[in-house]
């Protein structure tokens, strides 16, 4: 699954499906539908942000001394 996947169902799940019950999975289908189509109106594109990675470098070392 791809982040921007993860990102959608972390909102579809935060937003509209924390507490909620279905009897069916069409029901389910009805509320994700309906969720998607409310939420399409007003989406605007994410703010992508990444913090500095710093790599550790082992020279000369094999794995299992690490």
């Amino acid at each position: 699954m791809a982040q921007s996947d993860r990102d959608l169902v972390s909102i579809l799940q935060g937003q509209s499906l924390d507490g909620a019950s279905f009897t069916a999975v069409e029901q389910l289908q009805e509320h994700i539908d309906a969720f998607m189509a409310a939420y399409n109106e007003t989406a605007e594109p994410f703010a992508w942000t990444k913090k500095k990675v710093y790599q550790r470098r082992f020279k000369n070392r094999r794995i299992t001394q690490l």
